[in-house]
């Protein structure tokens, strides 16, 4: 049987796409990589994302705003992601925290992005729908926010993974998987291949972050889902067991995570969990 991956953060609905998008899904589909996740960071980039899941049963929608594209009226903010989530979408996000400093533009203040991510975690309970979690150098305030929101909904995943394996374990406790991408890949990520090992495969999702973030050996192209394979590979090595075990538990642990059964290549057939 062939080795089916689920790449659970993808942005194909990035313009650096525009050009060739059906050719990338192509050679991905080819690799076994079936289904992805468009994750929407704005609410252009999340129309376009239902769209794309619209058009193609292999995509599944994310509607969502970036910690970086915060606007100060959330209430606005929250009507037009409201109005777009109310459609075929499998998440809410992305959302969350970035502190990053490093930066050519300026980053949007600390207390506005807390005010929207808490917005959009109480949206995604509203609609019973998990979150998607953009988290950069902001640890612990999005730990504290999680718990102060209450982490009995529908939980999610903290994408593109990277902070110590003592707070994988207090994320992955609050019921939230850990997306792990390239960086796994790298020479220098040594905390991030600590955490793949002390955490149980039944919390991993894999995700590529296309086009951003291509793993060792793809770095300086752009990223798409062909390495995913590449991913499972180094997460196989630090697991000690085969890749094809990598790939099986996580797309399971990706359809739990967004809720999908009983699926079919046809929009209309999805159901929830």
């Amino acid at each position: 049987m062939k080795t089916i991956f689920f790449d659970t953060h993808t942005h194909y609905n990035h313009p650096d796409f525009d050009a060739d998008l059906s050719e990338v899904k192509g050679r991905i589909r080819k690799a076994g990589v079936k289904y992805d996740a468009v994750i929407g960071y704005d609410p252009d980039s999340s129309r376009k994302a239902i769209e794309l899941a619209a058009e193609d049963g292999s995509h599944f929608a994310v509607a969502g705003i970036h910690p970086l594209h915060a606007e100060p009226d959330i209430e606005e903010a929250m009507r037009k992601l409201e109005s777009l989530a109310s459609g075929n979408v499998a998440a809410i996000g992305e959302t969350g925290l970035d502190y990053f400093k490093d930066r050519p533009r300026q980053v949007p203040d600390k207390a506005l992005q807390r005010e929207l991510f808490r917005a959009q975690l109480r949206l995604s309970k509203k609609l019973e729908l998990p979150v998607v979690i953009h988290s950069r150098d902001a640890a612990q305030d999005t730990a504290e926010i999680l718990k102060d929101e209450g982490t009995g909904g529908p939980g999610g995943v903290i994408h593109c993974f990277s902070y110590s394996p003592e707070m994988a374990e207090i994320f992955t406790r609050m019921g939230f998987y850990l997306g792990i991408g390239g960086k796994v890949t790298y020479p220098a990520s040594k905390r991030l291949r600590e955490t793949v090992r002390r955490i149980p495969l039944e919390m991993l999702v894999l995700e590529t972050d296309a086009p951003y973030l291509s793993p060792e050996g793809r770095r300086g192209e752009r990223n798409d889902s062909l390495s995913l394979p590449l991913i499972a590979e180094a997460v196989a090595e630090i697991k000690d067991i085969s890749p094809e075990e990598v790939a099986r538990v996580t797309t399971e642990n990706a359809f739990r995570l967004y809720r999908i059964h009983n699926y079919s290549h046809t929009p209309e057939s999805r159901e929830r969990i």
